[in-house]
């Protein structure tokens, strides 16, 4: 089969970017605001040991880079982002043209197949979509007669079971568990049919441990992402109830250790929450029915890492509170949260507990970044399609966001603003910088960061300005972000939707040079409004 060379295109106006790092600093400033002046063809070169981003409109065709220095020597970079909701074919990508003065191009034959390796680590924890349509108030959305006070359980470790629904291979089944711990923040079941903790001593040691180490870290984790829902949902029409008395559980969390999905020690899911259990089954939506819910506080563990990888899944419980938490702050209070988002947030959470659990960094989200630098630009970064890979971008943007941003600050600001996905994002990095910015102006500012690779703000701890007791929720900075073939020629088709992006060298700027000329233009000879394009000079 021939090979497909992506290239990447334009015909665009200039928008200069007003980036100046002040060397004398500790950490680089990279949070200058990308300016958009309009329909110009001339900006300039700021003098910068981080370089110069320069964000470019669909509908310039050639701009002039104009310096008072040499810039003779300096790498020209590109990235070209795909910010719509579908894909785009390489034919509307755009690409620095041949056309371009200045410049020495890189080898046009420096094309390699896209590195697929499906032995890269990490986990997808499974994010369970229950999307109901709600529907206006009538009589058909009256509270349901079952919504009446349920029959608490009396908690007895090793002796109290009750029925809950499990996720198996084939869909859900109703399994007895038993309860091993519990605490007055949460209670620990685990399946009597499970597997991998067959016997008692077991199954004790495991709740418990899991029982002190929820408690410990979840005032920690509420400080920032705020509280979980105390509510059931009762009627189609989103009316919610009470808790408390509609829960055999009550309001507390309640944590299921099993074989999720049935499928022993081949799965590579860690941890699951389904906001199903927020509704009361009976529900009868238009597009859906309740027929699975727990109904109260439940995320579940699998018994397999539990027993085999016990500190993965110490981190999970952190990921899995944050959905818990995510679903009453957002979606309860009527704001989306996509599931890139969601996931975003859930590996942040991770990553600011990650000291105060004592995990290693190969137990957390920092193993994902070997997974970005090799296979980036196979899903969008702000794309959730269930891969590897899209955690793997999820998390990296977040990195950098809260590395750039104000720590655990920015997500819980991000948390408590009042708005949805992107300009949920935007909002809380212009709360934080002082500076109104888009969140294309924002993405501008992730570009730059990758372009600077172990010299950028990943390499950076975050700040520190929040705080719960003593622990201050560092987020230290990566050991490297080396990014040898992030920048070469991919022999792929198309740039993935929601962010896709393609990182590229184009060549040096020739010796002596005081202003770069660059063309851009596209394979077909159009262009879709949709492809941003932003050039970096270091």
């Amino acid at each position: 089969m021939k090979r497909l060379l992506f290239v990447f295109m334009a015909v665009l106006s200039l928008t200069a970017c007003e980036f100046v790092a002040d060397e004398t600093e500790s950490q680089p400033d990279l949070s200058g605001k990308i300016v958009t002046p309009g329909k110009v063809q001339v900006a300039s070169y700021s003098s910068s040991s981080y370089g110069q981003i320069f964000s470019i409109d669909p509908e310039t065709s050639k701009i002039t880079i104009n310096s008072s220095e040499n810039l003779g020597g300096k790498s020209v970079y590109y990235a070209v982002v795909n910010a719509g909701s579908k894909k785009i074919d390489r034919e509307l990508a755009r690409y620095i043209s041949e056309e371009t003065s200045g410049a020495r191009t890189a080898a046009v034959n420096n094309t390699y197949e896209p590195v697929i390796d499906e032995d890269d680590e990490g986990f997808a924890p499974i994010h369970d979509f229950f999307a109901p349509e709600f529907e206006e108030e009538t009589s058909r959305s009256a509270i349901l007669d079952s919504a009446s006070e349920a029959k608490k359980l009396v908690l007895e470790t090793g002796k109290t079971t009750s029925k809950f629904f499990i996720r198996t291979n084939s869909g859900y089944s109703k399994e007895k568990a038993t309860l091993y711990a519990y605490n007055e923040i949460c209670n620990i079941w685990i399946l009597d049919a499970d597997a991998f903790l067959a016997t008692e001593s077991q199954k004790k040691e495991i709740a418990e441990q899991y029982a002190e180490k929820f408690a410990e870290m979840y005032p920690v984790i509420r400080n920032v992402f705020g509280e979980e829902s105390d509510s059931l949902y009762v009627s189609v029409s989103g009316r919610k109830g009470d808790m408390e008395s509609l829960s055999a559980t009550g309001t507390k969390v309640n944590i299921i250790v099993c074989d999720i999905g049935a499928d022993g020690q081949d799965g590579n899911t860690i941890g699951l929450f389904s906001c199903m259990d927020y509704y009361k089954n009976g529900l009868k939506f238009s597009n859906t029915t309740v027929n699975r819910s727990n109904e109260g506080k439940f995320f579940y563990i699998d018994s397999f890492y539990a027993s085999n990888c016990f500190d993965y899944t110490i981190s999970t419980l952190a990921h899995e509170f944050q959905h818990m938490v995510n679903f009453g702050m957002k979606v309860m209070n009527g704001l989306s949260c996509d599931a890139n988002l969601n996931e975003m947030l859930s590996m942040l959470c991770e990553d600011m507990m990650q000291a105060f659990l004592g995990i290693g960094d190969e137990f957390s989200p920092k193993n994902r970044i070997k997974t970005f630098i090799r296979r980036y630009y196979s899903t969008g970064i702000r794309n959730y399609d269930e891969s590897l890979v899209a955690y793997a971008n999820a998390y990296i943007f977040g990195a950098w966001l809260t590395r750039q941003f104000g720590g655990a600050a920015l997500v819980k600001e991000m948390m408590t603003n009042k708005k949805s996905n992107n300009d949920c994002i935007a909002a809380a990095v212009s709360k934080m910088s002082g500076k109104t910015m888009s969140f294309n102006e924002v993405f501008g500012l992730f570009v730059k960061a990758v372009f600077n690779g172990d010299e950028s703000v990943f390499m950076n701890d975050a700040e520190e300005t929040l705080s719960y007791g003593s622990y201050t929720y560092p987020m230290k900075g990566f050991s490297t972000f080396d990014c040898p073939a992030i920048f070469e020629n991919l022999a792929v088709s198309a740039l993935p939707a929601s962010y896709g992006v393609m990182f590229k060298k184009y060549g040096e700027i020739g010796s002596g040079k005081t202003s770069l000329d660059l063309s851009f233009a596209s394979e077909s000879g159009m262009t879709n409004s949709n492809v941003l394009v932003y050039v970096f000079i270091k």
